[in-house]
């Protein structure tokens, strides 16, 4: 494992035992046996590695849903917000410029973005079609935020997955 792993992983298992917000940067330095110059020659902030890691957390899921139905790739993100609960809890309430939710958005509108350049055959986005993605998105927010508002069990993904899929165009499913 290169030097680089080591720093993610040292990260992404902190995130997952305690707040985003109580972890530093020497924390991470701690548990990855690393200095801290090395830490800054691969990260800028600890808020990186909390991007890197639901970046990476998709990436599975994308790869894991590769070939499935449009609404099994959405059960399949709420399976992924289960099984990350813990992680998720850590760090949905940063805020600022790198919060969370930032982190999120980004992602979110920059996937079904090339899904819609793709299924579209075109290089650029019709400002339309850039609205209606920021209307997505936000929308995709606010019911990831609902979700994680209630205990594992208590939310019917089912109902949320319903919901998704009905709020997406043909082109971007």
């Amino acid at each position: 494992m290169n030097t680089e792993e080591i720093i993610k992983d040292a990260a992404f298992k902190l995130f997952e035992e305690g707040r985003f917000e109580n972890i530093t940067v020497q924390d991470i330095l701690d548990e990855a046996h690393v200095g801290r110059t090395t830490f800054y020659k691969y990260f800028r902030d600890k808020y990186e590695l909390m991007a890197a890691y639901y970046n990476a957390r998709m990436a599975e899921t994308i790869n894991a849903a590769t070939g499935l139905s449009f609404r099994d790739y959405v059960k399949a993100t709420y399976r992924q917000l289960d099984n990350s609960r813990q992680y998720l809890n850590n760090v949905k309430d940063t805020v600022g410029q790198n919060s969370f939710w930032d982190v999120v958005s980004e992602y979110t509108y920059n996937y079904h973005k090339n899904r819609l350049l793709e299924n579209k055959r075109v290089t650029d986005l019709t400002e339309r079609d850039e609205l209606h993605l920021e209307f997505l998105v936000a929308g995709v927010i606010a019911l990831v935020k609902n979700y994680l508002s209630k205990p594992i069990g208590e939310a019917d993904i089912e109902s949320y997955v319903a919901v998704v899929c009905s709020m997406f165009p043909e082109e971007l499913q």
